[in-house]
């Protein structure tokens, strides 16, 4: 990242306790994403203006995305010196 420049993303998502088994998290993943992305929705996110791609991941592109915003905005906090009041 650029000094001076952060980019900005909002995620969403569902997290289950970490002895949750894969089947259970992939079944409810999968779940999750038929009902959510119907063709109409689907259809809907490819015309929203700034999205190059429909947001559908998988639980491991999901953790993996939330372990390197935890490492990023980390590295941020620390260059700040940010510290909650």
């Amino acid at each position: 990242m650029a000094q001076g420049s952060a980019v900005l993303a909002r995620n969403k998502g569902m997290f289950a306790p970490a002895a949750t088994p894969p089947a259970i998290v992939n079944a409810v993943s999968k779940e999750i994403l038929q009902r959510l992305f119907t063709p109409q929705t689907l259809e809907q996110w490819k015309n929203r203006p700034g999205l190059s791609e429909v947001p559908l991941k998988t639980p491991e592109q999901f953790g993996a995305r939330v372990k390197s915003d935890i490492r990023d905005w980390g590295a941020i906090v620390r260059a700040g010196n940010i510290k909650a009041d």
